[in-house]
């Protein structure tokens, strides 16, 4: 099913995929009234009209909360919530209360206030109010200065540290409301957990709930991950208030330039990227061709510009000056190259991957796959090109000669492989998978992950040639991850044009 309903009065409808086959439903419905149900479906239970008929809300628990500080006064607006449960969060009013309603019996509550350790308890399903007195949290204020000492707004933050700094649930913008939005909280790099922030309008930055005794890394840095600060911030305390000021040594800079086609002609609507240290930057070009990145703090920048119809230029060593000289790029016209990969019965096959170079060291273009027809290689150069068909490790080169516009690679027949399979009950189910990898000169290498069901699994387009099929699973060693075989493999051998079934356990 999709996670898409309408609603009609008080009927539900929901939307399947093409083709779609339902096994089991599951269903949680809920109202402002507090009325909530959960039911579930399975197999036979599902009507062939798919009608689920009546379903019968309860009134659900309600609970009554009043949130205090340490010396017992009320705390307004703090963010009362069910876990796990849809619908249910309420903020405490000016007295510290929040009611909640149709909460299920097994239901979790979490508390979140600003300044305040977050807290969580089972759900007190209560008609007498109930009283959740709140630990203080330690607090960190950072406060963003320009060389000439002007608060910064919007100023870009990045802190990280050698694991979390954050109990689970704890950055989230309502905590922080600083951070930034299109869900770029942070992440993580190796043993590296980053998280990024953006100044208030008076150039400030409040954390809170930072985990006693971890040091953690500051930089100040543009929207390409350029820094114009760094500095290491020692461990705070349980309850601990801490200021930090960060006075920025030198101005960030303006980088402007202009695109055009080779007759001069400004090009508008071409898009322009600058790619940072960690993160790139995205403009399109007015209609006069012009484009302006501000705010920078990094000095050298990888440049991509892309426009339908023109060949990608990408610009390697590109340097902010300080004079702020407009930059000049142009770009040529492209052709698009229709590519069909087909078998020795001329049958067209979609699959592998399709590339063209127009050296081993250049930048490739990808044949997108078509809804209907052969791949398309859009906006390649008018130039002689090398093609290369990738199959799993299996290489077919072309050779694409310039002002041409539609290619064939021809490939051997291949087979099919239909695998019927038995693997024991107690292997984990979500790291178990089909290996077939081939043992002469194809060198194809599959991998199918095992589903719930336990009907044959299809291997599609193999090349012809003998295979080792094992069951395999996903283990994670250290910085590695692979499948490993569980047992010693079994030869198959796929003839061109034919299916070989064969019977796994």
């Amino acid at each position: 099913m999709t996670d898409e309903a309408e609603l009609e009065g008080n009927r539900f409808f929901f939307a399947l995929a093409e083709n779609g086959e339902i096994h089991s439903v599951s269903l949680d419905a809920w109202t402002d009234t507090g009325l909530r149900g959960a039911f579930e479906f399975e197999g036979d239970e599902i009507p062939q009209d798919l009608d689920l008929g009546q379903l019968a809300l309860g009134a659900g628990g309600v609970a009554r909360l009043v949130v205090l500080d340490p010396e017992r006064r009320p705390v307004n607006g703090a963010r009362v919530r069910a876990r796990d449960v849809e619908g249910i969060a309420e903020e405490t009013d000016s007295e510290g209360r929040a009611t909640l309603q149709g909460l299920p019996p097994d239901a979790t509550f979490e508390v979140l206030a600003r300044g305040f350790e977050p807290i969580r308890f089972p759900a007190p399903i209560s008609l007498e109010p109930v009283e959740v007195v709140l630990q203080r949290a330690n607090r960190l204020t950072i406060r963003i200065l320009d060389s000439n000492g002007a608060p910064q707004p919007a100023a870009r933050l990045r802190i990280s540290a050698e694991g979390v700094l954050f109990p689970e649930g704890v950055f989230n913008r309502f905590l922080t409301p600083q951070i930034p939005g299109l869900g770029s909280l942070g992440g993580r790099d190796g043993e590296l957990h980053y998280y990024r922030l953006v100044a208030d309008e008076r150039g400030s930055v409040e954390l809170q709930s930072i985990l006693p005794g971890r040091t953690f890394a500051l930089d100040v840095e543009d929207e390409a991950g350029g820094s114009a600060h760094h500095e290491v911030v020692e461990p705070m305390e349980a309850q601990e208030q801490r200021e930090l000021t960060v006075r920025l040594s030198r101005p960030s800079r303006s980088l402007a330039g202009r695109v055009q086609d080779l007759f001069g002609q400004p090009l508008e609507g071409a898009a322009v990227t600058l790619l940072g240290e960690r993160d790139g930057i995205g403009r399109k070009t007015e209609p006069d061709g012009r484009f302006l990145f501000e705010g920078l703090y990094g000095e050298e920048f990888e440049m991509k510009v892309e426009l339908r119809g023109y060949v990608s230029s990408r610009l390697r060593e590109v340097r902010v000056p300080p004079d702020a000289v407009p930059l000049q790029v142009v770009l040529e016209q492209g052709r698009d190259v229709r590519v069909s990969v087909v078998d020795a019965r001329g049958k067209r096959i979609d699959a592998g991957s399709v590339f063209a170079f127009l050296s081993d060291g250049d930048q490739p273009w990808f044949a997108k796959p078509q809804a209907d027809g052969p791949r398309l290689l859009s906006d390649v150069p008018f130039l002689d090109l090398r093609v290369r068909l990738q199959l799993d490790g299996k290489e077919f080169w072309q050779t694409l000669p310039a002002h041409v516009d539609e290619i064939v690679i021809p490939v051997p027949e291949f087979g099919r492989l239909e695998v019927a399979f038995e693997p024991d009950p107690g292997l984990p189910r979500e790291r178990l998978g089909l290996l077939l990898r081939s043992i002469d000169e194809a060198r194809q290498r599959w991998v199918h992950l095992i589903p719930t069901r336990t009907a044959p699994m299809e291997f599609e387009a193999v090349l012809p040639g003998s295979y080792d099929l094992s069951f395999s699973i996903w283990e994670e060693r250290g910085s590695e991850a692979k499948f490993v075989s569980l047992r010693p493999p079994m030869r198959v051998q796929v003839a061109p044009g034919e299916t070989t079934r064969v019977q796994l356990r």
